[in-house]
């Protein structure tokens, strides 16, 4: 089953208007966490403040992964956030890596700005990666998020 739609924190839009990110140039990383989280909060503002991340452990290190190549770029009147490549995870001995949410970050921001949330299996159920199982976040080929202009 695939991911869910990405969800925006409050705060990430008014910063992307206080010219307070720079997608293309800032360091962007995906992180996972556990069911008990509470990383849907959408009042929730810095990485910091989110619980129960998954722990370093099994191929998983905190605080994500880096997304490389961002851009952002804007074709048509729609302005598009992608990146090149794809998070990926490789599920070391002694355990799976199990998860159920995503969460986008800013590691550049001062405070680790949080962008956005989806659940890692759409039905919103834990997704977990055997031992030696490998993970990979695949990033939508349309990009990760769209801005249309309005008429």
């Amino acid at each position: 089953m695939p991911p869910s739609a990405w969800t925006f924190y409050e705060k990430f839009i008014e910063k992307m208007g206080e010219k307070y990110h720079d997608l293309e140039s800032d360091e962007i990383k995906l992180a996972l966490f556990q069911n008990t989280s509470d990383c849907a909060d959408i009042t929730k503002q810095d990485y910091s403040t989110l619980s129960d991340e998954v722990a370093a452990a099994y191929g998983y290190t905190t605080g994500g992964e880096i997304l490389t190549g961002p851009s952002f770029s804007e074709t048509g009147g729609i302005t598009t956030f992608d990146c090149t490549g794809d998070a990926l995870w490789t599920a070391g001995p002694g355990g799976p890596i199990i998860f159920r949410w995503m969460v986008l970050y800013n590691n550049t921001a001062a405070s680790d700005d949080l962008i956005a949330f989806a659940l890692g299996n759409a039905l919103g159920v834990d997704v977990s990666v055997p031992d030696g199982g490998k993970l990979t976040i695949k990033i939508d080929p349309l990009g990760i998020f769209t801005v249309e202009e309005k008429p």
